[in-house]
């Protein structure tokens, strides 16, 4: 395992819009105004192979002040700097388009879970795609929450707590488990609200045996869908909606046991407030249709 410490931070904040936060803390979500925070972390002189990097986390030290709370992390490519950056300044997401991410994404993940009552450290499991493409150079993150208009904020020592600063945490563990497919199949669109079903199936990649038994996490950019459990066919369906307009990457994903192999299936889908704004919306796209992709994390 290697940890790493951010070499930078910094809290952004609506209602000061041009006044530098650095040394205040991290704040993330809405309190009123919006708050978002800002890291940064050296990937250069690492003694390992990035293809050894098996999984990711970054940690944090903090609590919730206003639920429900959301934490995602987004990859940005421009730098900043800490004493000088402000909300007007501040860097935008970047989006990082792969094979496993052809529509391209910002998105490196998020938490729900983030200790109430008193502080605690609390962990977002981030994408390694993000990890081996800054491998040699600094990535560049950027913390946001629920912005909408209900309070909803958490906050997080910065690095000048350094016994609390925010911790990058690579693991080099060999993956374990025999490894898995997990397919799914939804809608390519919906209106906001609508009730609709996710459904597919868990096996192993190389027999194709099904599995049984195992739960399936479903999210749309990593806000949680809920759950659902394979059946004896290896199978899976969840009635889900969406309460926002947008176009968004809905996730299955089989969370691995010490036996088998984590997975995941990812599918875009837009929501459209009205049948009408969809059609609307569905004319002028160049790429109509669903858009799936199945990959194994093994």
């Amino acid at each position: 395992m290697i940890e790493l410490t951010a070499i930078a931070d910094c809290w952004v904040n609506s209602n000061n819009p041009d006044k530098n936060l650095n040394k205040n803390g991290l704040g993330v979500g809405r309190w009123i105004y919006l708050n978002r925070s800002l890291l940064a972390f050296d990937l250069r002189n690492i003694l390992v192979d990035p293809a050894e990097i098996s999984a990711a986390e970054l940690r944090l030290y903090g609590k919730v002040l206003y639920t429900p709370l959301i934490v995602e992390a987004h990859y940005t490519a421009t730098s900043w700097s800490e004493t000088t950056v402000t909300w007007n300044n501040q860097p935008p997401p970047t989006k990082y388009h792969s094979p496993s991410h052809p529509e391209g994404t910002s998105f490196m993940g998020s938490t729900t879970e983030v200790p109430s009552g008193a502080e605690g450290w609390f962990s977002l499991p981030i994408d390694i795609e993000f990890i081996q493409l800054r491998w040699g150079q600094k990535l560049w993150a950027i913390l946001k929450g629920y912005e909408g208009a209900v309070d909803s904020y958490c906050y997080a020592e910065d690095r000048e707590e350094a016994a609390y600063a925010p911790r990058l945490i690579l693991h080099t563990e060999a993956p374990v488990g025999i490894p898995t497919t997990t397919t799914m199949s939804a809608p390519s669109k919906a209106a906001v609200n609508e009730k609709f079903n996710i459904s597919g199936s868990l096996y192993e990649t190389e027999s194709s045996i099904k599995i049984l038994g195992q739960p399936i996490n479903h999210s749309y950019n990593g806000r949680s869908l809920g759950g659902s459990t394979t059946g004896v066919d290896g199978g899976y369906l969840k009635e889900v909606s969406i309460p926002e307009s947008g176009v968004w990457t809905i996730k299955s994903e089989f969370p691995g046991t010490p036996e088998y192999a984590a997975s995941r299936s990812v599918v875009e889908a837009m929501v459209a407030a009205s049948p009408l704004e969809a059609a609307i919306k569905i004319a002028g796209s160049v790429a109509a249709g669903l858009a799936l992709i199945m990959y194994s994390l093994s």
